[in-house]
């Protein structure tokens, strides 16, 4: 999620993302509107901004916002709210879109200036592109639109150096490059200070150079192999959305030589997840992508149930608000998870990182990847009821039911990597089973000692289990689950590691819920959901790295 630097903007944002998708519509559409009345310089109360947006007239304050700062951040909310809907674009209608990427190579944009654009009044919407993909984009006529409202003002003047600009710029860069290993931010940054030339003008000069001759690189120490450290850096830069030309700044590199070292980077990782589906006949047929892609749908259905009753906790009330999926739905989604991944072993087995794979195969596989991952939290989300419900019955005053819950959602996601829809057997037939038997690992034998039962003879018999297989079972399953996530953990955020770090004993010896909502500051309840979304974060990552 982006920062947001006003309060009432990051309140509204968290708000907002959990509004159901009719309602996020209609927000959406009054936050494009509510972007072309705010005027730079005047002062708008935060009552007004929250009646426009959800028509909730709040307790009256003495806050408001400046225009400017309001405006750009409003944009930003429309850019990422947008991006929840999943708007899908055909070849006809991207045609008429126009990237960020294509904005600056059609405009000859910098970044600075790109963002200065889109603080002033640029909107974009995110779209899922033919490719799979999903990026910030704006409408042509929009774009015209605004570039006619700039005029010829600060904002708009594009400059590119002249011949003896570009001459000079170059015999110096040289100077520079046989001085010592410099990157090209560096050295733009040291060139703006000694010849005094803006920033975008030496690095146009610089980069079309390198462009035009990539035998005769004037950087070429920028293109020296990555080391661990900086591929993982470059992927989690990626992963989190950020651009070829802000992840270049970050890492010391040229922007041509990180999209080159992201592209063979993506490729590797694609070609190292284990993918493992159910086969069925159909999906060879010649209309399985209408059979399949289209039934059912992702979104959740209209559900009307009573008000949970007070005092229940927010994660069980979530639970309460989610609908089970019927058979048909759900063999229906499960042919099309397993269909998804077919489709991308099939497609991944044309991939060729030494000859340099297109950047459309690479987002195609990424996108299927995508649709992978939410076709499994939909399946997922549905039996989270099941969880609880086999929680309850195994809870013991040793393993409380926060705990078991916790337990059994690893084993709903490892369990819904295995299932095999074409038996024809509901999904928490399977799950139970699993589930149950992680139970029987994980949880202390004291709970599943056998009550004494009478014989007819009134003879007393104790069955206790195997506590030595138990023990070994159960360190082995706590070993597995360290590896996996020290995998991980770099990927998730500051918070999410202390959580997982504490509850899992990876810091030191395993917390409880309430201990660490002490530790942290927050109550258990939200404790338990930002361990949830941890572990349903770092399942995806483990499922696309294929551990």
């Amino acid at each position: 999620m982006a920062r947001y630097k006003l309060p009432l903007i990051r309140d509204l944002a968290a708000q907002l993302r959990l509004s159901p998708r009719e309602q996020r519509e209609l927000q959406i559409n009054r936050l494009d509107h509510l972007i072309h009345d705010v005027q730079p310089g005047r002062e708008y109360p935060e009552n007004f901004v929250v009646y426009r947006l959800t028509l909730f007239s709040p307790p009256p304050n003495s806050r408001s916002c400046e225009g400017g700062e309001l405006k750009a951040e409003l944009i930003r909310l429309l850019d990422q709210l947008s991006g929840t809907l999943d708007l899908r674009v055909g070849k006809r209608a991207a045609s008429g879109l126009l990237t960020l990427d294509q904005i600056k190579d059609l405009y000859d944009l910098s970044e600075k200036t790109l963002s200065e654009w889109r603080r002033s009044g640029l909107i974009t919407r995110r779209y899922i592109f033919p490719d799979g993909a999903q990026r910030s984009a704006a409408k042509k006529s929009q774009v015209d639109a605004f570039i006619a409202s700039l005029g010829q003002g600060p904002i708009f003047r594009i400059r590119v150096p002249n011949q003896k600009q570009r001459q000079l710029i170059l015999g110096e860069a040289r100077a520079l490059a046989r001085s010592g290993k410099v990157s090209v931010p560096e050295a733009v940054r040291r060139l703006t200070e000694k010849l005094g030339f803006p920033a975008r003008l030496i690095r146009h000069a610089i980069s079309s150079h390198e462009m035009a001759n990539p035998d005769n690189l004037l950087f070429p120490s920028s293109g020296v192999p990555l080391d661990a450290a900086k591929r993982e850096q470059l992927l989690a830069a990626h992963r989190a959305g950020k651009e070829d030309a802000e992840i270049a700044r970050a890492v010391g590199l040229s922007r041509r030589l990180v999209a080159a070292y992201l592209k063979t980077l993506r490729a590797e990782e694609l070609l190292r997840t284990d993918v493992e589906y159910r086969y069925d006949p159909l999906f060879d047929a010649p209309d399985a992508d209408e059979k399949i892609m289209h039934s059912p749908a992702l979104d959740y259905p209209a559900y009307k149930r009573k008000e949970t009753p007070d005092g229940m906790p927010a994660y069980f009330a979530d639970l309460s608000r989610r609908p089970p999926l019927k058979r048909d739905e759900e063999r229906a989604l499960f042919r099309k998870y397993n269909y998804i991944k077919y489709r991308f072993a099939r497609l991944r087995e044309s991939l060729k990182p030494s000859e340099g794979d297109s950047p459309e195969l690479l987002a195609r596989l990424e996108g299927l990847a995508t649709e992978a991952s939410k076709c499994r939290a939909r399946l997922i989300e549905a039996n989270l009821r099941l969880v609880v419900k086999l929680a309850r019955q195994h809870a013991g005053r040793i393993m409380g039911i926060n705990d078991l819950i916790s337990e059994g959602n690893l084993s709903l996601l490892k369990a819904a990597e295995k299932f095999d829809f074409t038996r024809g057997t509901r999904f928490s037939t399977y799950a139970t089973w699993c589930i149950v038997k992680r139970f029987a690992r994980v949880v202390p034998e004291q709970n599943y000692a056998i009550q004494p039962f009478v014989t007819g003879a009134d003879e007393v018999i104790q069955v206790q289990p195997d506590k030595t297989v138990s023990e070994l079972e159960r360190k082995e399953n706590l070993a597995h689950i360290r590896a996996e996530l020290d995998k991980v953990m770099m990927h998730l955020t500051e918070r999410e590691r202390e959580i997982l770090g504490q509850r899992f004993g990876l810091t030191g010896s395993p917390q409880t819920l309430e201990q660490i909502g002490e530790y942290l500051g927050i109550t258990r309840e939200r404790v338990r959901q930002l361990e949830t979304r941890a572990l349903r974060k770092a399942a995806d990552l483990m499922h696309l790295q294929g551990t």
